[in-house]
């Protein structure tokens, strides 16, 4: 058809979507950093009180503030996990699509703009399985800490659904990574190759 998008048309609209999906992924990184400060804070309060034998009333007062404090960063990062997971399933047949027309193409054929594809998923994928593995170990430590009181249970179930969430995307991408490889490697690197790695899109979820 005469109207059917051509191979750059795929690419441009392919990144387009990666850069709202790097979004997605910095708004969960922001979430989680403000849950962990107020985790911390809270944490440091605890100690405080339970050093100084307060009465189990003062320490159930904390809780209650905790989990205020809580709620809306908690909030946050389910809805941006949601969204994450949600844009990566809506994307990634298009993904796949522009795949198909790399594939399509001697190797030596490729142009930059394939070979700048092709990189950012394999970022994405190696950043997000590195996030994915921070998070799950967060979520561990936020599930010790939900278990302090029953007024911590909307937050830590916030927290919860979304480290499922973003798990559950992790094999998909890792899917992408791996066709993403395959292709690159068929590709004769370019007389100026930079091989210097690039910094993850993961990077505020790796923070602590």
């Amino acid at each position: 058809m005469d109207d059917a998008p051509g191979t750059v048309d795929l690419l441009a609209h392919a990144e387009l979507q990666m850069e709202s999906v790097i979004t997605d992924i910095e708004a969960m990184g922001e979430a989680l950093l403000r849950i962990a400060a107020v985790a911390e804070e809270y944490t440091q309060e605890m100690d405080v009180a339970n050093e100084a034998k307060a009465p189990a009333s003062a320490r159930l007062a904390l809780v209650g503030k905790l989990s205020t404090a809580l709620a809306e960063p908690a909030a946050a990062f389910r809805a941006s996990a949601d969204a994450f997971v949600e844009r990566m399933v809506g994307i990634e047949a298009g993904i796949h699509t522009a795949f198909d027309m790399v594939e399509s193409r001697p190797p030596d054929e490729r142009d930059e703009d394939s070979e700048r594809f092709l990189q950012q998923i394999i970022e994405l994928g190696e950043s997000t399985r590195l996030g994915t593995t921070h998070i799950t170990e967060f979520g561990s430590v936020m599930k010790t800490v939900v278990g302090y009181s029953r007024l911590l249970r909307v937050p830590g179930r916030d927290i919860a659904v979304a480290v499922r969430t973003v798990a559950s995307v992790a094999t998909r991408i890792d899917s992408l990574e791996r066709r993403a490889r395959a292709l690159l490697a068929a590709a004769p690197p370019p007389a100026d190759h930079d091989t210097a790695a690039s910094p993850s899109v993961l990077t505020h979820l790796t923070a602590s």
